[in-house]
């Protein structure tokens, strides 16, 4: 079922946000053609600059808007159908809410994923048709590296994980704000902001008191023996992984917060009015 929702998800989606992953990336193609050829022939007047300006215009407008309606659409999808009137619909499927969080959840994350990689092929493409990067010589390079040593690519893909649980970790702690602000029978976007601020103040408050504890004399004892004994057993390869591992269980576990949260509200304190 869950595969199903997401599916239904999906295509809702990506036909709200495919317009503009394709002007993004003609956009920076138009981009790189122009100022490709005005660097390529040192060819510099009026009519260049205000073409390559008006590219760079037309670009920047293009990515800022791709952000927002990624965002818009992380945010409006959730709200419209778990708690505005689309609720009534959702909610009387024959699935549990649990599914359907997971599905916009797992839908979102890679909606905000593509955007990120559209994005980030943007920005290749304006750098080959401008400066004209040797991708080939760039390719060459990592190629040497992953076989000198390749652990290169499993740790790529450990930071890829870290990067995609990462956004599922916003995606939730926005749908957690959310079901706080449904709560509430007025004014539910701004308590749904102001739950948003108070979450993020009250992991920030929980920071600021463990880096606090690391300053008494037992933590940081117990810190500073566990820091010995990782430097003499551990190679920096292991540290890293060490490090990886930590990351994505801090991330795993605001996840799991932030679901609960969810969770219990919506199928606890549903209120659809």
């Amino acid at each position: 079922m869950i595969g199903k929702l997401c599916r239904f998800e999906l295509r809702t989606s990506i036909r709200q946000i495919s317009i503009v992953w394709g002007a993004l990336l003609a956009s920076s193609l138009m981009l790189a053609i122009v100022g490709g050829v005005s660097h390529k022939f040192n060819y510099s007047s009026m009519l260049s600059n205000m073409l390559t300006g008006l590219a760079s215009v037309i670009y920047g407008a293009v990515l800022i808007a791709m952000i927002v309606l990624a965002i818009v659409i992380v945010v409006m999808r959730f709200y419209n159908s778990m708690c505005g009137n689309e609720g009534y619909l959702m909610h009387t499927l024959p699935v549990s809410t649990r599914s359907i969080i997971l599905s916009k959840g797992i839908v979102a994350t890679l909606i905000l994923t593509v955007s990120a990689v559209v994005a980030l092929l943007s920005i290749l493409v304006i750098s080959i048709g401008i400066t004209e990067t040797d991708i080939s010589g760039m390719f060459g390079l990592l190629s040497d590296e992953v076989i000198r040593d390749p652990r290169i690519i499993l740790f790529a893909i450990e930071l890829v994980i870290v990067v995609i649980f990462g956004i599922l970790k916003s995606i939730y702690n926005i749908y957690a704000a959310i079901s706080i602000g449904q709560i509430f029978n007025r004014h539910r976007v701004m308590m749904a902001v102001f739950a948003y601020i108070a979450i993020n103040v009250i992991l920030s408050f929980i920071l600021i008191v463990l880096m606090m504890l690391t300053s008494i004399g037992i933590v940081d004892q117990f810190l500073f023996t566990v820091g010995v004994y990782l430097e003499k057993n551990l190679s920096e390869w292991g540290f890293m992984q060490l490090s990886v591992v930590f990351v994505i269980g801090v991330e795993l576990v605001q996840i799991l917060i932030f679901h609960i949260i969810t969770e219990l509200i919506l199928s606890r304190r549903l209120n659809l009015l």
